[in-house]
């Protein structure tokens, strides 16, 4: 599969990162297990000799030659997360330049993967027009009302139709980068997820118990002793010390559940 990824000034520093680390890893699990098929060609393409992320950091892209024919192109966000910063981002002569280079891509057969900010430029270009779409979910008022005819719906994570795919917020690029492999062979995507769970902490006894008395002394004294009640639950404790009632129930799912590359496979097939 042949992959151009387009960088922009301002490009999301882990929206291009985390999938160029999938497709690597992808060609490196392939090359041992499957005798090196499929592959995925990446060419890390701007409309700008030089290019910066969002961080600062030089991208080394090539230009966009004439004999790049793409099979996918992935649009990475950009940095820009709030309306007041992208809007003038959008209207940047680079930006529209990438824009153009979408549909000319789009129009000689190429597929367009676009992820979470990046889907505006995919927009910006009219290839979501009178087609579904989704986006990062905060920016999702800015996109219906710049884009009247994408049928929008922020509420799902990876949206295919018939010009690509688009993807949602943040962590949507590995959900679409995922997908990208998975379309190549499901069970090269499964080898390359398969690592995933074991980045995921097991959740401490301690801190998923249901009365104070479970809680490490570590954690007891980081709350002054009149505020931390005789009686609490993990709730109220988690309250005290600045974390959110989703913490605890959050690690614990991701836990049992078998972290992100087991929730990845069981709910895209």
């Amino acid at each position: 599969m042949r992959i151009a990824m387009l960088a922009v000034d301002g490009t999301f520093d882990m929206g291009l990162s985390v999938p160029l680390d999938a497709f690597a890893i992808a060609n490196t699990i392939s090359a041992r297990a499957m005798d090196g098929s499929p592959r995925f060609e990446v060419s890390l393409v701007g409309v700008r000799r030089k290019v910066r992320t969002g961080r600062g950091f030089a991208i080394p892209v090539q230009a966009i030659a004439a004999e790049l024919k793409p099979d996918w192109v992935f649009v990475p966000a950009l940095s820009e997360a709030l309306p007041e910063q992208l809007i003038p981002a959008l209207e940047r002569p680079d930006v529209r330049r990438a824009a153009a280079q979408l549909r000319a891509w789009q129009a000689g057969g190429a597929k367009i993967a676009a992820s979470c900010v990046g889907t505006f430029l995919a927009a910006e270009a009219g290839l979501l027009d009178n087609r579904e779409a989704t986006t990062t979910w905060w920016l999702s008022p800015l996109f219906r009302q710049r884009y009247p005819n994408v049928r929008l719906d922020e509420t799902r994570m990876l949206v295919p139709t018939d010009v690509g795919v688009t993807a949602g917020a943040a962590m949507g690029h590995l959900d679409l980068a995922l997908w990208l492999i998975r379309k190549a062979s499901p069970e090269l995507a499964g080898l390359v997820s398969r690592p995933m769970p074991e980045t995921v902490p097991e959740p401490e006894p301690d801190l998923v118990s249901a009365d104070c008395g479970a809680l490490s002394a570590a954690v007891r004294s980081t709350i002054p002793p009149a505020v931390l009640p005789t009686a609490c639950t993990t709730a109220s404790t988690f309250s005290e010390i600045g974390l959110s009632p989703g913490t605890r129930p959050w690690r614990s799912a991701s836990s049992r559940a078998g972290g992100s590359g087991r929730r990845f496979a069981e709910s895209r097939r």
